[in-house]
């Protein structure tokens, strides 16, 4: 008889522990997904600040005599 209650709480542990690994695989998908979002957004950004223009430099076109006014 004690041996049938150890059997079925040693199937009960299998039984929470084999939910918990689901539920952990399930969790690490979902963390792995939103990585693979935010990354792919990170890509886009700065493919996006490549190929922005920088402002051009106007120093170059002020004359000496008119800077000192």
């Amino acid at each position: 008889m004690a041996i049938i209650v150890l059997l079925l709480g040693l199937m009960g542990l299998l039984y929470v522990s084999y939910n918990r690994d689901q539920q952990y695989q399930g969790e690490i998908q979902d963390l792995r997904q939103k990585l693979a979002d935010k990354d792919n957004q990170l890509q886009i950004l700065r493919s996006q600040i490549r190929q922005m223009p920088s402002p051009p430099d106007t120093s170059w076109e002020t004359r000496p005599d008119t800077a000192l006014r």
